[in-house]
C-alpha cells in the first residue's frame, strides 16, 4: 500500500501521527458521489487505509472556513463543508486551493518514530505548499527523491 507513497504528515505528537498520501489517486467524481457537490473535476487522492468511508480535505483558505484546523505551511484541514463548496463554485481559482482525500494514514504513539528509525521512511522537510497541493505532478515520489540526491 505504501510502496513509493508520498505522505504529507499533518500532525505528529505524543498521541500518534496522521497524514495523507499525496500520490495515489482514485477514479471517482465528487459531484457524482456527493449530492449537491459542484461539477468541478477534482482529482481525489487515496489518503490512506484508515477511515476510507470518509472524505477529508486540505486547503489553503485559512480561517475563511469556520472550524478549519491549521496544520502547517499555511495549510488547513476541514472546516465548514458547505462554505468550502460555495467558495470553489463561486470564486474562480479557489478550486486549486483544496485537495480531497478518501481515508488517511495513521500511526499510534511511537509507531512512526520506530518505522523511521528502521529506515522504512525517508523524511523530507519543508516541502512547498505548491508541491503539496499539486495533483498534476505524476512523478511526485521520483521528483522528491531527486531532491534528496536519489
Amino acid at each position: 500500500y505504501f510502496t513509493r507513497a508520498v505522505i504529507y504528515l499533518c500532525d505528529h505528537n505524543s498521541n500518534g501521527s496522521f497524514g495523507f498520501v499525496l500520490n495515489k489517486y482514485v477514479d471517482t467524481s465528487l459531484s457524482e458521489s456527493i449530492e449537491g457537490f459542484p461539477t468541478i473535476d477534482f482529482k481525489v487522492s487515496l489518503g490512506g487505509p484508515v477511515d476510507t468511508s470518509n472524505l477529508y480535505y486540505m486547503h489553503s483558505f485559512g480561517d475563511a472556513l469556520e472550524n478549519a484546523y491549521p496544520i502547517a505551511n499555511d495549510l488547513y484541514i476541514g472546516g465548514n463543508f458547505e462554505d468550502m463548496k460555495s467558495m470553489v463554485t463561486k470564486i474562480p481559482g479557489k478550486a486549486n486551493q483544496v485537495r480531497f482525500f478518501i481515508g488517511y494514514s495513521g500511526w499510534e504513539d511511537g509507531q512512526l518514530d520506530a518505522e523511521i528509525e528502521e529506515n522504512s521512511w525517508v523524511v523530507l522537510n519543508n516541502v512547498p505548499t505548491s508541491v503539496i497541493m499539486n495533483t498534476e505532478q505524476d512523478a511526485l515520489w521520483k521528483d522528491l527523491m531527486k531532491e534528496l540526491g536519489g
